[in-house]
């Protein structure tokens, strides 16, 4: 069975005005959200819990506060009725609200990714509002600490080139490393939060020594891929006063 890992953000006053009037009993193209979740429960049974009238209310008040498992099947729909249809021009989930930070490729890099989620959230506990077995739904403040630990992290495992590849300056753009150095004399001080840094290092590779192909094995092979995005993500949500949901199902 796979596993998927995706990461979002919303706008608010976009989500009232164009996803509320989506999401109502009207058939865009082929069915109603109301039509699609009918299917799905018939499907799939008592673990379709989404109820259309409760994901309209909290769209019409702030769809930051979505439950992730509601999310989860509004993409769903949005992928067949919006998303691969190009009858309709406007066929971005972001168009209406919703915007998509990253998407993890495969079920061993999501869970390796989701272990570093793990780790630190054992450190740094977060608080997680409406958690289904879908996701966690946290503020935009508290992923970015969680960005910077994975920013931190994979820049080091990159720097010691555990994984055979000996990587230098020319490597990172200059964002990237604009960015990086920022993160870092932001947690210049914070000696307990590098401590968490090191030894999760030091934990992988002597890890990835032993087993090269495992779950923990996949922060170190997509460490470049890792940074990278977790470098993009701080560019977008930096000033965002919302929240981020990461679905992971």
């Amino acid at each position: 069975m796979g596993r998927n890992t995706e990461i979002y953000t919303f706008d608010r006053e976009k989500a009232k005005q164009n996803l509320l009037p989506f999401i109502s009993d009207q058939v865009l193209h082929r069915k109603s959200f109301l039509q699609f979740l009918n299917e799905r429960k018939k499907e799939c049974g008592e673990s379709i819990c989404t109820d259309l009238h409760q994901v309209a209310r909290v769209i019409s008040e702030d769809i930051n506060d979505i439950r992730p498992n509601d999310l989860l099947e509004l993409m769903f729909f949005f992928d067949e009725e919006i998303i691969y249809n190009k009858d309709i021009p406007e066929n971005d989930a972001a168009n209406y609200g919703i915007r998509m930070l990253d998407e993890l490729p495969t079920k061993t890099v999501c869970t390796g990714y989701m272990f570093q989620y793990g780790n630190y959230t054992h450190h740094y506990p977060i608080e997680e509002i409406n958690k289904t077995d879908a996701g966690m739904n946290i503020s935009a403040e508290d992923f970015l600490g969680f960005n910077a630990y994975i920013m931190l992290l994979t820049r080091k495992i990159l720097d010691s080139g555990i994984d055979g590849y000996s990587y230098t300056e020319q490597n990172f753009t200059d964002t990237e490393k604009r960015i990086y150095q920022e993160i870092y004399r932001k947690f210049s001080d914070q000696q307990d939060f590098l401590n968490v840094v090191e030894e999760e290092f030091s934990y992988l590779k002597e890890s990835f020594a032993k087993d090269d192909n495992g779950a923990d094995a996949q922060t170190v092979w997509y460490a470049l891929d890792f940074f990278s995005k977790s470098v993009e993500m701080h560019q977008q949500i930096h000033h965002h006063q919302g929240r981020v949901v990461i679905l992971d199902y």
